[in-house]
């Protein structure tokens, strides 16, 4: 492996500074060691921070170590240099502009929409800030239309990338723009024709669009590639029920649910293989199933939100204090903290433990 490394003007001026903050750390020595010491820092841990490579030339939390230092060197030279005077109104100024900065990026991270908004103003150059903005923009949002403009711009400025195109294909799938949502996709197979998620989008894409016979061709070429993908096998199932083959639907319905049984898209797929068939009563059965499957992920859309849950309902103070789940949370204020119910204890409730009366033998009845 070979690695080439490209100086552009950005990072020549940052050489050049940390070279010029190492030739001050050296000059201050003797007269403010804590200036040494603090550049010093400074320096070694950004230049840690800076050993791999990275795409994108800053990032934010990748000084929070390196500030430690600066911190340090600003204290050391306040007390070489400046009185005490001079510290206070200095140290007042500081805090004045860190509280404004502050109060600025807690605007800024108020949502994952305002986040990615400030990236891509900062650096609209960047595919990244376009790619995860388009993201925010579904999670939080229903805005399918912007986050499809912003998710074409990151595609243009990065046009080799495969996810990007598999996320437009979908966004353009939303929007009912088929024959564009395929030509994505298959844009996305012939960049990434190893990736599974690329043919599976491709499929979804060509069932959307009503084609068949097309996506049975997908999915059976997909399913060279990755034999026994449960998603796969289900979107062959229904292109295929949908292409009037319903004893091969069946089959591959069948595959489906023997590799995933649980799975809500082989359920669904299964409905509407055997709804084609006639057998309503499976159908109905399996349709039900796979609705409670997906309701079951949508209540609780992270592993971290169920363990988040389960804790708080389990909390002895709310059981104590008889707050339901569903109740709203009550405004934190000094004076319902002060007035909030109290811990339960371990055994509360439990009869009191009997105590040996005085004078007692152990034998005695």
């Amino acid at each position: 492996m070979r690695l080439v490394f490209s100086f552009d003007g950005a990072v020549t001026v940052g050489l050049a500074t940390l070279a010029a903050v190492a030739a001050a750390a050296w000059a201050a020595r003797r007269r403010a060691p804590l200036v040494t010491i603090g550049l010093g820092l400074a320096v070694v841990t950004s230049a840690v921070e800076g050993l791999v490579p990275l795409p994108d030339l800053f990032f934010e939390h990748r000084m929070y170590l390196p500030m430690t230092g600066v911190a340090i060197a600003l204290a050391g030279a306040a007390g070489a240099w400046l009185g005490h005077r001079a510290i206070l109104i200095g140290g007042a100024a500081v805090l004045l502009v860190l509280a404004v900065g502050t109060a600025h990026r807690n605007e800024v991270w108020r949502s994952g929409v305002t986040l990615w908004q400030d990236v891509v103003f900062q650096a609209p150059e960047r595919p990244r800030g376009y790619i995860n903005l388009s993201k925010a923009l579904m999670m939080e949002t229903t805005a399918y239309a912007a986050a499809e403009r912003i998710l074409a711009e990151a595609a243009r400025l990065e046009p080799d990338r495969a996810e990007t195109w598999t996320d437009l294909s979908r966004l353009r799938s939303y929007l009912g723009r088929s024959d564009e949502a395929v030509d994505a996709a298959r844009r996305a197979v012939d960049l990434a024709p190893t990736e599974p998620k690329a043919h599976i989008r491709l499929t979804r894409a060509l069932l959307d669009a009503e084609r068949f016979s097309d996506a049975v061709a997908a999915a059976e070429t997909a399913l060279t590639r990755h034999p026994g993908d449960a998603t796969l096998l289900s979107y062959l199932a229904q292109a295929r029920a949908g292409a009037g083959s319903l004893d091969e639907a069946q089959a591959a319905s069948e595959a489906a649910l023997s590799v995933a049984p649980q799975m809500p898209g082989a359920l669904h797929a299964s409905s509407i293989v055997l709804l084609a068939r006639g057998e309503l009563e499976r159908a109905l059965e399996r349709a039900e199933a796979a609705r409670r499957g997906r309701a079951r992920f949508r209540d609780a859309r992270s592993q971290r939100e169920r363990r988040a849950f389960r804790r708080w309902s389990k909390a002895p103070f709310r059981r104590a204090g008889g707050v339901s789940r569903t109740s709203p949370k009550p405004k934190l204020t000094i004076a319902n903290w002060r007035n909030r119910p109290k811990r339960a204890k371990p055994f509360e409730g439990m009869p009191p433990k009997k105590t040996k009366e005085p004078g007692a033998s152990k034998g005695a009845l």
